[in-house]
């Protein structure tokens, strides 16, 4: 799992530049985060089109009412840097750039730290995704 800096939490609201269209801009670090809600939650993402499925730590899982010690860990996320466990779960609503999104399956990462990432499974329900100039735009 991509680990980031914790201590640069700042202001990554996605911008409303007309209906249904947001933008985020590059942050310093190079990537692009997205804050999400749920449950009155906020979950900040970093966006990550090569990943195939979104993940949530275990600390976010457990702002939302997830306890990750009785989840059942079957998959296996394999990355550079060796692999950890999986669990899928069910998140009822998630409300990310204006739009919400009921049941959404997001895989709870088995190992303590990290950060959340939005995969391709929720990028591909936005009907634009694009990158350019150093600005993502998801409408």
């Amino acid at each position: 799992m991509i680990e980031a800096p914790t201590d640069l939490w700042h202001d990554t609201s996605v911008i409303d530049v007309q209906d249904n269209v947001h933008q985020i801009t590059v942050d310093p670090d190079g990537l692009y985060y997205a804050e999400a809600k749920s449950r009155d939650q906020k979950i900040r993402f970093i966006v990550d089109s090569g990943a195939n499925t979104t993940i949530i730590t275990q600390s976010d899982a457990r702002r939302l009412g997830i306890d990750p010690r009785t989840l059942q860990y079957r998959e296996k996320l394999v990355t550079a840097n060796g692999s950890a466990p999986l669990a899928f779960v069910h998140i009822a609503s998630l409300t990310i750039a204006g739009k919400t999104y009921s049941q959404v399956q997001v895989a709870v990462f088995g190992r303590k730290g990290g950060v959340s990432l939005l995969g391709q499974d929720m990028l591909r329900r936005f009907r634009r995704f694009a990158i350019e100039d150093g600005v993502m735009t998801l409408a």
